[in-house]
């Protein structure tokens, strides 16, 4: 009998020491980057991380793909590529991404939202979550009357700067579309690291029309947040990819010309 409860005793040590080696590797209140936007908006442009290993830090999050071959959502560990053409994709897990931002998403209360364009939401948001020192992870599902969108072309080295290539931007007007906008409220302290305010993109419900977000009008739907309060940034682990970027320019003027 001793022996036996000894055996049983020594599983259950094993066991919690498992389960306590696995919170460790917890993502919960996390949000995990790729490298930074300064060298993005510096044409740093090649790929760093696969999707693949990219989903290891989160179920849902927005960026690139290498070469800025098109603007990225990932939805319920699901990855998009939303090309020039304004046509989703699915990526391989071996495709790269030179920028990205993913969370383990989980939300707080769901929220209806009224009819609101994008500025009349960010008042909204702003209001309900007045705390601009955390980054917030945002989940709109709803009906559009219309979402503007865009992507850029894939480029080609030598590479131009993100504000120059942003010139070349197709732009798509999406109306009457069912859909879902993801992206992150990031606060002011990141300038440089990532962008400040918000940073969203879309994916139509039936997974064929999307895009970095410049302009929405609402018609109804339900909104998910969630709180982060842990940064984890992965840079490249050689400087070969950054060492004609200088990290240390302030890009804001430019940023603000992009995102917009």
């Amino acid at each position: 009998m001793k022996k036996v409860l000894s055996r049983f005793m020594s599983v259950a040590v094993i066991a919690l020491s498992v389960a306590l080696l696995a919170g460790c590797r917890s993502n919960t209140g996390q949000l995990t980057q790729v490298s930074t936007i300064n060298a993005l908006m510096g044409g740093a442009y090649q790929g760093q991380m696969a999707c693949g290993e990219l989903l290891q830090y989160g179920d849902c999050g927005i960026g690139t793909f290498d070469a800025l071959d098109g603007e990225m959502i990932i939805l319920d560990g699901m990855v998009y590529q939303i090309k020039d053409d304004g046509k989703v994709y699915r990526p391989t897990a071996r495709m790269t991404t030179p920028f990205a931002c993913v969370v383990d998403f989980k939300s707080t209360t769901p929220a209806d939202l009224k009819p609101c364009d994008f500025s009349q939401f960010i008042k909204q948001f702003d209001k309900m979550y007045a705390d601009k020192h955390l980054f917030y992870a945002i989940r709109i599902d709803g009906k559009f009357k219309v979402v503007v969108t865009r992507s850029v072309p894939r480029q080609y080295p030598p590479y131009k700067k993100l504000v120059d290539v942003a010139k070349s931007q197709k732009e798509f007007t999406i109306k009457n579309v069912e859909g879902t906008i993801f992206g992150f409220r990031c606060p002011e302290m990141i300038k440089g690291l990532n962008v400040p305010g918000y940073h969203l993109h879309f994916i139509s419900k039936d997974r064929t029309q999307g895009g970095h977000v410049l302009k929405f009008e609402l018609q109804s739907g339900t909104l998910n947040s969630g709180s982060y309060n842990i940064f984890k940034m992965i840079l490249p682990k050689t400087n070969k990819a950054l060492k004609n970027i200088d990290l240390s320019k302030d890009r804001s003027h430019d940023i603000e010309k992009v995102e917009k």
